[in-house]
């Protein structure tokens, strides 16, 4: 988990809003390859949960792609606007397809 402030510019970008990098890997333990080309990746917040914005700002920023072959990784970077004061809240789902359960993580450290 890191944090930084926004820098885009343009549609869609709010220069100076926080955000949250989430950086994840995931590691086949199967003996079947493993698609990542559907992997949804949501994170909420607050004790009545708000879907954080997803933030894409920069080339920090990189989605779960192609497939992993058994044995191996692969490695994403996500980014989020979580208001201050809410990162103890956040619960982070990454849902790889129809088939598998979703992992979910649950709470960060205020940052």
């Amino acid at each position: 988990v890191a944090r930084k402030v926004e820098q885009g510019a343009g549609v869609g970008a709010f220069p100076g809003r926080r955000q949250t990098l989430l950086e994840m890997t995931i590691r086949n333990g199967s003996a079947q390859a493993l698609d990542l080309t559907q992997v949804v990746v949501t994170t909420t917040y607050g004790a009545r949960p708000r879907v954080a914005s997803p933030v894409y700002d920069g080339a920090a920023v990189s989605d779960f792609t192609g497939t992993v072959p058994p044995g191996g990784t692969a490695t994403a970077t996500y980014a989020f606007a979580i208001p201050p004061g809410q990162a103890k809240t956040a619960v982070t789902r990454v849902d790889f397809d129809g088939t598998h359960a979703a992992a979910t993580f649950t709470g960060m450290e205020e940052g």
